[in-house]
């Protein structure tokens, strides 16, 4: 039992069919004292002996069976063909000789060798199948890898890109309130005067127009040559022909015109409006309420978080922002309602629809929150 034995082509050099069985029992001699050992053969019967007999195992190496060469390979558990045939056309022995030699080999004998040989030559193509697999695994894998990347370096460049956004646009406003604040204290200083307060607001107008193309907004220009010197524009003190309630120009397209009333815009025809004539103190008054407005703009939020809520106080939250963000010219909402159910979010769209000044509703990015949050746009 601590012997190694080696033995090359156990049982050759006398006739196979008395070789066989004379190496079979010498191998089962062996295997009964429990000696290791490494045996090569090409006796069918010895791979036969090897698959059912404890102790005793089949390996072979493998061979290419479509261009007929090694491969060098060592292959455990499973037994191999002689290849016999195939050797002999590979080194050119006629057809005919191998045919009449087929005709003539135990049917039993020449069965295993053809399927062994088709096992080797599945195999090999399942090795190479198994390769390429691997080969676009590995591929597939680098792809995620790189898709990550990208995707990791869009969201940290759009969150950066926003921030600078955010930064831009709040020097514009603070630039924006101190030219009003400024605005308000020249007109109070000139007491009112008509001619230069006229002046001023012009000045004030196309600096709003300057203002609204920086934050990317609908810039209306109106030709002052075609206007008669009654004529209202834009940043103008009007009422309403007939009503005394002052309110200020603050678009006029086409024969529309929008006006401030306060905290509330409202559209009229340009034909129903005219210049208002005021005194100091009326002046101050709409002015004050210009300087809340954009007080206002700078403390709103355009984005809101109702989660935890219930239905109906979630609507009147919407339904008050909703509003305030209409009156201050906020065009783009966001409106955070949680996935859950999904009852809170069809409550609040099934709202949202319901409202003339409300363009389109949309689910956020997969990334941001996706049908947890509603995108909203409105006029």
């Amino acid at each position: 039992e601590n012997s190694l034995v080696l033995i090359d082509e156990l049982g050759t050099g006398t006739d196979p069919t008395f070789g066989g069985p004379m190496a079979e029992a010498f191998l089962n001699e062996i295997n009964q004292k429990q000696s290791f050992g490494v045996i090569t053969t090409h006796f069918s019967n010895l791979k036969k002996v090897a698959d059912i007999q404890p102790g005793i195992f089949n390996a072979s190496m493998g061979y290419d069976t479509v261009n007929l060469k090694p491969l060098y390979n060592l292959i455990a558990d499973k037994p191999g063909s002689s290849y016999a045939f195939e050797a002999a056309q590979k080194v050119g022995v006629p057809d005919s000789l191998i045919h009449y030699a087929k005709k003539v080999t135990d049917s039993r004998i020449l069965k295993l060798d053809s399927l062994l040989a088709e096992a080797e030559k599945e195999r090999n193509m399942y090795q190479e199948l198994l390769k390429t697999v691997k080969q676009k695994e590995a591929l597939a894998q680098k792809l995620m890898d790189e898709y990550q990347t990208l995707k990791q370096s869009m969201v940290e460049n759009k969150k950066s890109m926003l921030d600078m956004a955010r930064e831009k646009a709040l020097t514009i406003v603070e630039d924006a309130n101190r030219e009003v604040e400024k605005t308000i204290k020249t007109i109070i200083q000139e007491k009112a005067n008509k001619e230069k307060t006229k002046q001023i607001r012009s000045k004030l107008n196309e600096k709003k127009q300057i203002l609204k193309k920086d934050l990317g907004l609908p810039v209306f220009r109106n030709s002052a040559s075609k206007q008669s010197k009654n004529d209202p524009v834009v940043g103008d003190l009007v009422r309403i022909k007939g009503n005394q309630m002052l309110a200020e120009l603050v678009e006029l397209k086409g024969d529309q015109a929008t006006l401030l009333i306060g905290n509330i815009k409202t559209r009229v025809k340009s034909s129903e409006i005219e210049i208002a004539q005021t005194d100091e103190k009326r002046l101050k008054a709409v002015n004050k309420r210009g300087v809340d407005l954009i007080e206002k703009q700078k403390e709103f939020r355009p984005e809101i978080d109702v989660r935890g809520l219930r239905g109906e106080e979630s609507l009147k939250y919407v339904e008050q922002w909703l509003d305030e963000a209409h009156v201050l010219g906020f065009s783009k909402l966001r409106i955070i309602h949680g996935k859950g159910d999904g009852i809170l979010k069809k409550m609040i769209r099934d709202y949202l629809r319901r409202q003339s000044i409300v363009l389109n509703i949309a689910s956020e990015h997969a990334d941001l929150g996706g049908d947890g949050v509603s995108l909203v746009e409105i006029r």
